[in-house]
């Protein structure tokens, strides 16, 4: 039996991170199943689902870059909360966008290349916080733990959005990504 090492969740400070980055990020993954779904739904076309996954890609490739060099030379935690914060709003807008009659599509293309290019900023701050939070000898179960919440999430997250997005639909299923980001 394969067993992880907890040992850094003893520390508070990244005990913290850790399980909030675990929930957020789980609601990450059901906005980003629900942003697909919801452009189908409204286009019954592969090819608008296709292209805004698109989007998606061009915009976390032209931040992942500037955002490790901003978490070099900024505040980390700052950008931690910034970003989450400013996601947590574009999401607020993706739900009461879902609310409404006839959601706007343009909208939904503009948030969420918006929202993956806030993630290609926030990753790398992220990233580089756990080695100033756990002390050296415990960086390799620290790491064993991220990989650990990151594959969960990966796979638990989708798994749930779909089953949310096709029975509650989009509207409730991104405003329980805006709770996550507030936990």
């Amino acid at each position: 039996m394969l067993l992880i090492d907890v040992t850094p969740l003893k520390n508070v400070e990244f005990r913290r991170l850790y399980l909030s980055q675990f929930i957020s990020a789980f609601g990450t993954q059901m906005t980003l199943v629900t942003i697909p779904f919801q452009v189908y739904k409204l286009t019954e076309s592969t090819f608008h689902t296709g292209l805004v996954s698109l989007v998606e890609l061009i915009c976390l490739l032209a931040t992942v870059f500037f955002g490790g060099v901003l978490a070099d030379n900024v505040d980390r935690r700052k950008i931690l909360v910034y970003s989450e914060w400013l996601m947590a709003a574009l999401v607020s807008v993706l739900a009461v966008n879902a609310y409404l009659a006839t959601p706007a599509l343009s909208l939904i293309y503009v948030l969420a290349g918006v929202l993956s290019a806030l993630s290609g900023l926030h990753r790398p701050s992220f990233e580089a916080l756990t080695p100033l939070l756990v002390p050296k000898e415990s960086l390799a179960q620290a790491n064993a733990l991220t990989a650990l919440r990151q594959t969960s999430s990966a796979l638990l997250g989708p798994t749930v959005a779909g089953f949310l997005v096709a029975s509650i639909g989009p509207f409730l299923t991104y405003g329980l990504d805006v709770l996550s980001f507030v936990v």
